[in-house]
């Protein structure tokens, strides 16, 4: 019949935590969660705003879980190793934050949302595995969910990570998490963007848009043995690293209004694809090494 289930306790919790269709189940004070713990049915769950929820082992979602931040911090917060199981969906909005200590992998969920008013997955302080079957998508039109895994692990992604519907996915390599592509895909739809930032480093892997979609750079970037099947743009005054072999059967725009913009060869590099590479103004592509 619907309605509203409000759990205030906290505490450690394990066993299963299920939402039936129409209910709102509510965390509305810190909890912590071990292995074990399933979350499930066709309602929806909330973890209130400014609360910190604290998780360990293999968490399964079989349902539909919201971080409810409404101007404060909300936090997903990893106690070690946790392994997110299931096919359910977790949105993010606002300050949310998945973080902790350990590596977080994504093992079959869609995480889908934004992180606009300084939330993050990642905030520079976890390792991130999105799975084959894993999804990453900013979804929310306008708004940009962060990305920022920590320098010992960065991210590893075996599935899919788009911005759609407007979204803006933001790459970040503060603090020097890379990004390992191998076997993914990262992707902007129509409308949407991709963002470089902070010296992301992207290795291995498919660059692909679809329709007014593109994947651009905000200050400097690296691609390392990449396949570009989209439009790439170097943004003005901004440089992009490229290492090993760029198969680019899409486009790669250096997009200089005024200032030099770069396309920079960290050795020797090998462009082949069939794709396009339009200079724009004070484009260059320099470096130290041989472009073949």
């Amino acid at each position: 019949e619907g309605g509203t289930v409000s759990s205030e306790g906290g505490g450690a919790n394990s066993g299963t935590f299920s939402a039936a269709a129409g209910v709102f189940l509510h965390f509305a004070s810190n909890f912590t969660f071990i292995d074990g713990t399933h979350f499930a049915g066709t309602g929806s769950i909330f973890f209130d705003n400014n609360t910190s929820s604290n998780f360990s082992g293999t968490i399964t979602n079989d349902g539909n879980i919201l971080f409810n931040s409404t101007a404060n911090f909300t936090d997903f917060v990893l106690n070690g190793n946790v392994t997110l199981a299931g096919n359910g969906v977790v949105s993010l909005i606002e300050a949310d934050r998945i973080l902790g200590s350990g590596i977080f992998t994504n093992a079959g969920h869609t995480l889908e949302g934004e992180t606009s008013n300084n939330g993050s997955l990642g905030a520079n302080a976890i390792g991130i595995v999105n799975q084959a079957s894993g999804v990453i998508n900013a979804n929310v039109a306008g708004l940009v969910l962060n990305v920022d895994p920590n320098s010992g692990n960065g991210l590893t992604n075996l599935g899919l990570m788009e911005a759609s519907n407007g979204g803006i996915l933001l790459l970040d390599g503060n603090g020097g998490g890379g990004f390992a592509n191998t076997g993914g895909t990262i992707t902007a739809l129509d409308g949407s963007e991709v963002q470089l930032t902070n010296g992301a480093a992207i290795t291995g892997g498919t660059l692909s848009t679809a329709g007014s979609g593109v994947i651009r750079s905000l200050n400097t970037a690296t691609l390392v043995s990449v396949t570009n099947s989209g439009a790439f743009q170097v943004s003005n005054n901004t440089t992009v690293t490229i290492l090993g072999t760029i198969t680019n059967s899409g486009s790669i725009l250096l997009n200089s209004t005024v200032n030099l913009t770069d396309l920079s060869l960290g050795g020797d590099v090998t462009l082949n694809g069939g794709g396009l590479v339009t200079f724009l103004n004070s484009a260059r592509i320099l470096g130290g090494g041989v472009l073949t």
